[in-house]
């Protein structure tokens, strides 16, 4: 029997994932989406793997339990930001039963980030999803799970942590960190067939588990200021020279999106709110590879109409900049 310790943190409250097993097995289709970042999307290096434990563990689950088809919402260099980003167009328009969340090793979780982690879970738990939070690694064993566990205990949802399993095992000497990984975080074969196996196992004490009584959604625990936000996603402008972008919104966060590069070309906007400064932000990076990112430029402690204001910054107007879109509540 193989062992599966410190695997699951908390088992939280099963009613809604017990509800789905029985739904399963009496023939009724299940949606599985998986929410995450690179560990969770399709695989998109063949040296590092060319499996991936989105579809491993649908496999199992139709083995298993019945019918379940699956959406792999993984984005490579995304985070809980663009994960609260995405949540109404990639998450809930599938109408899932069950959402994975893997942002673990993707984020610094700041106070800001963990307003919108907050609001992410409520989104998903107000639809009538059970969640299931799972907390992937890096090679030096980091992530942000010590400040996402107290939310997700909070919500009296289940914690898979991959990286105290991991970290048990390779202690023991059972594995080694090349065992499951090439890299400093993105999983072999191997290593994406033993995800799918914790996962595999969380859901088999589950079925054999008594029904917890019903789940009723908990008031905040911090705020719930991100839980109906407004997504105007997928842009796509392009800001040079003189061009200027204006953007009113009723509003008490507002957060921008837009595309980093490494070419030189790209060059810094300028945000102004109600007509004064707020900050400039750069699309070059030496790092980018025209991957999504994303600024938090508005906090009010009360809703209220804004206009936002974006142009070229006076000493790049010969550059230009890739603005994906808002959010914003």
């Amino acid at each position: 029997m193989k062992n599966f310790s410190d695997l699951i943190i908390s088992y939280g409250n099963n009613y809604r994932l017990k509800n789905v097993l029985k739904k399963a097995k009496t023939n009724q289709s299940i949606k599985i989406v998986f929410l995450g970042a690179s560990v969770t999307a399709e695989p998109f290096e063949e040296h590092l793997s060319t499996l991936s434990f989105t579809s491993l563990f649908n496999d199992y689950f139709n083995r298993r339990f019945g019918k379940s088809t699956f959406v792999n919402a993984g984005i490579c260099g995304s985070n809980t930001v663009t994960g609260l980003y995405r949540t109404k167009e990639e998450v809930l328009i599938h109408d899932p039963d069950i959402v994975f969340i893997d942002f673990g090793i993707s984020d610094f979780a700041t106070p800001q980030l963990m307003e919108c982690y907050e609001g992410m879970l409520r989104m998903i738990l107000d639809h009538g999803c059970a969640v299931i939070p799972l907390y992937m690694t890096l090679k030096s064993f980091t992530n942000s799970q010590a400040q996402k566990i107290p939310y997700d205990i909070h919500y009296s949802l289940p914690v898979l942590s991959i990286r105290d399993i991991l970290r048990h095992k390779i202690n023991n000497g059972e594995w080694t960190w090349e065992d499951y990984s090439s890299d400093y975080a993105h999983p072999t074969n191997k290593g994406h067939e033993f995800i799918s196996e914790c996962i595999a196992h969380f859901f088999e004490q589950t079925d054999s588990a008594k029904h917890d009584p019903e789940y009723h959604l908990p008031p905040p625990m911090t705020t719930s200021v991100y839980e109906n936000v407004i997504s105007e996603s997928n842009l796509k402008i392009q800001l040079s020279g003189n061009n200027v972008i204006e953007k009113s919104f009723f509003c008490q966060r507002t957060i921008i999106f837009f595309y980093i590069h490494s070419d030189n070309r790209y060059g810094c906007i300028d945000i102004f709110v109600d007509g004064k400064y707020q900050k400039t932000i750069d699309g070059y990076n030496t790092t980018g590879w025209g991957n999504r990112e994303s600024d938090f430029i508005f906090s009010s402690n009360k809703p209220g109409n804004h206009t936002f204001t974006l142009k070229m910054s006076q000493g790049d107007k010969n550059k230009i900049f890739d603005l994906d879109g808002f959010c914003y509540c």
